[in-house]
């Protein structure tokens, strides 16, 4: 079972103050998946399941697009941690294939979103930023850290 991805976040945004900001973001958080033949097991959230074709595959996506806002503490010119509070609209596609079955089915919604992070200033242009963020989809969460860099203009 791979249960864990990379996925990318791209992001455009406007800072109207040294404490506020707001950004557009758009989220592909990667894909898990598992494998089996008839009869091989697999548990999900503590529950018991069996594969009954050979040759299958489960796999899952999501992506995500929404608009938040980041309140900035600055604690110098250079550091600047920050928490995010947003709203997004988001996909989860389900594929599943066998040696007798193709079939996917779709979910979207729109929920909240959180994190936290810290911009590094590199240059008066140029930041690092690393951040965790909680995305969540009905009742689910997906968890997506990131490091990035942002290029000021």
């Amino acid at each position: 079972m791979d249960e864990k991805d990379s996925g990318y976040k791209i992001f455009l945004g406007h800072r109207f103050s040294e404490i506020f900001s707001a950004e557009f973001h758009y989220t592909d958080a990667g894909e898990a998946s598992l494998s089996g033949n008839n009869g091989s097991t697999f548990r999900i959230d503590g529950t018991l399941y069996q594969f009954t074709a050979n040759n299958a595959k489960i796999s899952a996506s999501g992506t995500s697009y929404g608009l938040s806002g980041l309140i900035y503490l600055p604690v110098n010119e250079a550091v600047k941690p920050f928490a995010r509070l947003g709203l997004h609209r988001w996909e989860n596609k389900f594929n599943v294939t066998s040696s007798d079955y193709n079939g996917s089915v779709k979910f979207t919604g729109t929920d909240p979103m959180y994190g936290v992070g810290v911009d590094i200033a590199i240059t008066k242009s140029v930041s690092a930023r690393l951040e965790h963020e909680i995305y969540k989809a009905d009742d689910d969460k997906v968890s997506f850290t990131s490091v990035g860099v942002i290029f000021s203009f």
